[in-house]
């Protein structure tokens, strides 16, 4: 069961948010060994920079899944949702809805 002390979920949600935010510090300055002063990547580096944006989406999405599992221990799970179409899938209704004509 969550908790109910507003004060305790405060504390634990700032917790979680820090971690988030160290994790893009990190991964930030891993990244900028590989740009140059203006931010760019360098031309010689780029396979490094590749690999290493591989290897911080792969920490990134363990710890997304960490944070949505602490998260629904925390606050309780979320509400049902209904799936999203595929990319590339048929339009919504709302998109096919023809339009009044203006006068």
């Amino acid at each position: 069961m969550p908790p109910t002390d507003p004060a305790h979920l405060a504390t634990r949600l700032q917790e979680l948010l820090g971690d988030a935010q160290d994790l893009i510090a990190q991964h930030k300055a891993v990244l900028d060994q590989y740009r140059d002063a203006d931010g760019n990547v360098i031309e010689s580096r780029y396979t490094a920079y590749d690999d290493a944006r591989i290897t911080a989406a792969i920490e990134a999405s363990d710890h997304l899944d960490t944070l949505v599992a602490q998260l629904s221990r925390l606050i309780g799970p979320p509400p049902p949702r209904t799936p999203a179409a595929p990319a590339g899938g048929p339009p919504s209704a709302a998109a096919t809805v023809p339009r009044p004509r203006r006068r």
